[in-house]
């Protein structure tokens, strides 16, 4: 399977954080194309992204919180063979690299503690050169800033995203998008709308 690089594969500017796919009914409704799946079994996945994808949504799995999955190479393997989802989103930097090699858009995601922890996601990220960061908690402009001007791949802010000024904040700082479990921002269509938070 060729790899869709960032110039090819843009994710829509709001990233459903899918948490349980019996919100996928829900999930599908959204105008937004991408879906970051964060829960679910080892079972259930194939028929999620299965109904995701003939629905043509983008189909990140989240390797690191899937019932079932293990954490070597041949987990990442059978995602790529069996699942097909259009990419692997990870906190781990050898799933990551694993996601790369079978062909399949990769996101690493961080979490921002402290600023050890961001001189330390940066130092991880220019080593394994992801397609995508993600960064959390996404409701930090300033360091979302400092990571767009810093880091050698697009930056999706996530966690905490609950309303439209997170979404615009993350924005202006520079991120290509949020990813959000806030279900009124999944159905967010522009900037005439007022979202308030209830995810």
């Amino acid at each position: 399977m060729p790899k869709r690089l960032p110039d090819q594969y843009k994710p829509s500017p709001i990233v459903i954080a899918l948490r349980d796919p019996r919100d996928l009914p829900l999930a599908l409704s959204s105008p937004h194309r991408t879906i970051f799946l964060l829960g679910g079994t080892l079972t259930g996945l194939p028929q999620t992204v299965a109904a995701a994808r003939s629905r043509g949504r983008d189909v990140f799995v989240h390797a690191d919180l899937i019932q079932g999955l293990g954490r070597d190479a041949q987990a990442v393997h059978w995602l790529a063979q069996v699942v097909k989802p259009t990419g692997i989103l990870s906190t781990r930097a050898s799933t990551v690299l694993q996601a790369e090699h079978l062909g399949l858009v990769s996101v690493l995601r961080i979490f921002l503690v402290d600023s050890q922890a961001l001189r330390t996601g940066l130092s991880v990220v220019r080593e394994i050169q992801p397609d995508f960061l993600e960064v959390m908690p996404g409701v930090i402009p300033g360091a979302i800033r400092e990571l767009v001007q810093q880091a050698p791949c697009p930056v999706i802010a996530g966690g905490l995203c609950k309303t439209v000024a997170h979404y615009r904040a993350a924005l202006e700082a520079g991120a290509v998008a949020i990813s959000t479990s806030c279900r009124d921002l999944w159905q967010y269509r522009g900037e005439s709308e007022v979202v308030t938070a209830s995810g």
